[in-house]
């Protein structure tokens, strides 16, 4: 069962029953999560335009030296996307960015399990986005 919260007044999000959102430090960021999985939607680099621009802001800040496993293009909710699949210190982590009507970026990754026990869940969490006028 999947519940629901909207984050940035528009940008609706559908995460798994037990799963909590996390205050961030800096209040801009909504983190869902188990405490083992963290499934992040933080706000786009403003100078970003594109897709692929937001997302690969977003690994700069993120996963700054990480090493690059696969990228693409998608579409979250109809809007492009791009995303990013990196490894950084033997830590597998997905950044996404979106080109919706609110731009986003979207950072999963896993710190007390494997990422392969939750890239299911991140993709079912991913392709739940919808975005609000």
């Amino acid at each position: 069962e999947m519940l629901k919260s909207t984050v940035f007044g528009s940008v609706t999000v559908s995460y798994p029953r037990g799963w909590g959102i996390a205050p961030s430090r800096s209040n801009t960021v909504a983190v869902f999560t188990n405490r083992k999985a963290f499934f992040e939607v933080h706000p786009p680099d403003p100078k970003a335009k594109t897709a692929k621009a937001i997302a690969e802001s977003a690994l700069q800040k993120q996963g700054k030296g990480a090493s690059i496993l696969a990228q693409g293009q998608d579409k979250v909710g109809n809007y492009d996307a791009y995303w990013f699949a990196v490894s950084s210190g033997g830590r597998k982590m997905r950044v996404v960015g979106i080109d919706g009507p609110t731009r986003i970026a979207v950072v999963a990754y896993v710190n007390a399990a494997s990422f392969d026990d939750y890239a299911g869940t991140f993709d079912i969490m991913q392709d739940s986005i919808t975005f609000g006028r």
